[in-house]
């Protein structure tokens, strides 16, 4: 059984689980003036495609999904009925949000509804009434209620006129100058939120506590915003502090709203969700009624229809009756928790969204307030990529619902949202539920990419998270996404400072000698679209800065080395502006102690941010004129001296060597490796002029390929080089390849044509202190 059609019975598993339940929304055939829904177009990508896809089928509705060129060996475009590769964009990004080409698809395909999901269009109040205006349904709402809440202040003020209660801010504002204006003129006490006003997930957003840094604050939201929204506008609001995050799913058919119940989301990093429990626990249940009440009113007061989740902020403990609590935003789109909400009501929302978006009603459903409780607990941990790569071996926890974008032989790349699955327990006490996700997540099984495991087993073992009472800065309060310093690093004298995920240097502060404190920023890196300060953890002397502003750098790489002048500071990360750099000790130079050169050595120690390129470049002006010029130069000689060195040996030697009925070394490769992968070369410019010149690769091939779904690592001698003679440069590298194998445990695949070399002189033909082969 393959592992795509293994991966959809497990699917289809959950759903005929889900089914088996009496709720009035799966039972209820009432009389209604429904139009069903006959082909839908899932304008998204990853594991919410396989969820859509999953109630679609349950409903009788054939499937279209789209796929970027990132995403050909996914896992989405393998389960839908019908899949549609999408143009390439100026990223990876682009294609999902080109919302013109997205809907030609759907016009195309005839399909009569597009659900987007979450993310990309799902808030494109443009894209919704471009969808109304050919007659496409949009399942979610329409596009004037996206329009009203997709800007948050808009959201605040219609909040504020139903009465409830607003936080202290202003308006949205796109420079430091107005910001600072505001502030004269309505004084607000620190610490401040700044928040992008046109999307969240965290984006956008920061915590200023000083007024010294407002300003730098500000400039770096509106960038963020910018790069990821299309919009700089940022807004103030009062900070609240241990508060916790409680939003409500609110369902809706354009004449009455109801709601599911809450879910608390305080378990967040940097205002990123990352465990989601529902209900809340130890919420009185007067609270409950409240807010849950107040997320009615709201959408009530605007004819919401399809489903919503309204966010509030509660000040003090969940467990008084008389609880403050703030309206936060409302998303008018599916949530990626929303699977916590069907576990404990045992309603399948995304059938719900799709039911009223065929023109059913809530009582054509059968649905009243007074029907709907609650079952149990349910947590969902979202698992999320260090570092993407092939999928080599994947199996579910036993008796865990599994939402995910990966199966045994897909790939899972980092040019997107990293998460890669969402692992939902339930049971009948949060004790018990607790317990469930520990054991869930330890069962989980991904092999050939690395994910969050160790720092989600951290926030679930803390007694605190049993014993209740955390909000949305206890992540960081406890220093949990900061891995134990190993023992070693304390007496560094010289240390380096690593990536601590991949992404972009957008800014160099540094140079060699500078002496820094602890916490001072040494550099920026962009990564998933925000600003990322890193500082050492000590005061110390700057010796070499190995990187250049705009270099892109993965997890791992060395950024700067550093001589210490003081020890390390242990104190609370109270900067949500600076990330604390990867410190690592420098083993001394005879040590043969490093990291690995392929994978890391504790990858699941790494934040799971990852990053598309951004650059301050300004097309037009001469220098970047003069600079595009040259790097352009510098890309065709390279390019021109790959194709020379591709082509093997002499045109002689390449004739003579297929005359005799063989092929190439890299011919060979190509034929080995499955098909539809790429092989990796490594260094094959290696001996370019030397030796008299015409010595490409150093008549070695070396690289890595996939062979039946696993990496490999390939050594080849190219015969049309000299008849096979490998050359010092060629030796050096066959070393390095292996090392790379053994470290990475890849099998290695040797093809050996030709004669010229001689074994036992291979020692003397290395550099002093390599190792020798003979």
């Amino acid at each position: 059984m393959s592992p795509y059609v293994r991966r959809l019975k497990i699917l289809h598993s959950h759903l005929l689980d889900g089914e088996k339940d009496t709720n009035p929304l799966l039972t209820a055939s009432g009389a209604s003036s429904a139009s069903p829904i006959q082909r839908l177009l899932i304008a998204n990508r990853g594991e919410i495609v396989s969820r859509i896809h999953r109630a679609a089928i349950s409903l009788g509705i054939e499937t279209v999904g789209v796929f970027s060129q990132e995403d050909a060996s996914g896992l989405h475009c393998q389960i839908v009925d019908t899949a549609v590769r999408l143009q390439p964009g100026a990223n990876p990004v682009a294609p999902y949000i080109d919302a013109e080409a997205i809907l030609k698809i759907a016009l195309e395909q005839k399909c009569d509804a597009v659900h987007p999901g979450y993310g990309f269009l799902a808030e494109n109040a443009e894209f919704a009434a471009m969808c109304e205006k050919e007659g496409v349904r949009f399942v979610g709402p329409s596009s004037q209620i996206i329009d009203l809440f997709g800007d948050k202040t808009k959201a605040k003020q219609q909040a504020a006129e139903v009465g409830l209660r607003v936080l202290q801010g202003s308006p949205a504002m796109t420079t430091t100058q107005e910001a600072e204006a505001f502030l004269t003129q309505h004084p607000m006490e620190f610490p401040l939120l700044l928040k992008a006003s046109f999307g969240g997930g965290g984006r956008g957003q920061a915590v200023v506590r000083k007024p010294e840094d407002f300003a730098e604050a500000f400039q770096r939201c509106s960038k963020e915003a910018l790069m990821s929204f299309g919009r700089a506008e940022v807004f103030i609001e009062r900070f609240l502090e241990r508060a916790a995050h409680i939003e409500v799913q609110v369902v809706g058919d354009g004449n009455r709203c109801i709601h599911l119940f809450e879910r608390d989301c305080s378990l967040q990093l940097r205002k990123q969700k990352v465990v989601e429990i529902a209900p809340c626990r130890d919420m009185d249940p007067a609270l409950r009624d409240r807010i849950c009440a107040a997320a009615v009113l709201l959408c009530q007061s605007c004819s919401y229809r399809n489903v919503g989740t309204v966010e509030f902020l509660v000040e003090g403990s969940v467990s008084n009756p008389e609880a403050s609590f703030f309206f936060l935003e409302v998303n008018p789109r599916i949530q990626v928790e929303h699977t916590i909400t069907e576990e404990v009501t045992g309603i399948d929302i995304v059938k719900l969204q799709l039911r009223l978006a065929s023109g059913e009603t809530l009582d054509s459903l059968g649905m009243e307030q007074g029907r709907i409780g609650l079952r149990g607990f349910s947590i969902q941990l979202r698992v999320c990529l260090l570092a993407g790569g092939q999928v080599l071996e994947y199996r579910e926890p036993e008796g865990t619902r599994v939402e995910t974008s990966v199966a045994e032989g897909t790939s899972a790349v980092t040019d997107y949202d990293p998460l890669l699955a969402k692992l939902i327990v339930t049971a009948a006490t949060f004790p018990e539920a607790l317990r469930a996700a520990r054991k869930a997540l330890s069962e989980f099984v991904v092999r050939g990419v690395d994910i969050n495991r160790d720092f989600l087993m951290r926030i679930l073992e803390h007694p605190e998270v049993e014993a209740g009472g955390v909000h949305t800065t206890w992540v960081e309060d406890q220093k949990l996404h900061m891995p134990a310093r190993p023992p070693s690093d304390e007496g560094a004298a010289i240390f380096e400072v690593v990536a601590p995920f991949p992404g972009q240097v957008t800014d160099l502060r540094v140079r060699p000698n500078d002496v820094v404190a602890a916490g001072q920023v040494l550099l920026v890196i962009t990564a998933m679209k925000m600003l990322n300060d890193v500082a050492p953890d000590r005061s110390a002397r700057v010796l070499e800065v190995l990187v250049e502003q705009g270099a892109q750098v993965s997890i791992g790489t060395v950024l700067a080395r550093l001589e210490a002048t003081g020890s390390p500071i242990v104190e609370e990360d109270t900067s949500e502006l600076v990330h604390k750099a990867s410190i690592v000790p420098r083993p001394p130079a005879s040590s043969s102690a490093s990291s690995s050169p392929w994978y890391g050595d504790s990858a699941e120690e790494r934040p799971y941010d990852t990053a598309p390129l951004r650059t301050k470049a300004r097309p037009g002006e001469p220098t970047f004129e003069k600079r595009l010029a040259h790097n352009r130069a510098t890309c065709e000689e390279l390019q021109r001296r790959l194709a020379i060195v591709r082509q093997g040996g002499p045109e002689r030697s390449r004739n003579l060597h297929s005359s005799r009925g063989k092929n190439l070394v890299r011919d060979r490769i190509r034929k080995i490796i499955d098909p539809g992968t790429d092989f990796l070369e490594l260094s094959a410019l290696a001996a370019w002029e030397m030796y008299g010149g015409g010595i490409h690769s150093g008549g070695v091939v070396t690289g890595i390929g996939v062979v039946s779904g696993r990496e490999v690592m390939f050594i080849g001698s190219d015969a049309t080089i000299k008849g096979g003679v490998t050359f010092p440069a060629g030796y050096r590298k066959q070393l390095r390849a292996q090392e790379i194998a053994e470290k990475n445990r890849l099998p290695c695949v040797y093809l050996i044509d030709g004669g010229g070399a001689k074994l036992d002189g291979q020692g003397k033909a290395q550099r002093e202190g390599d190792r020798d082969m003979s």
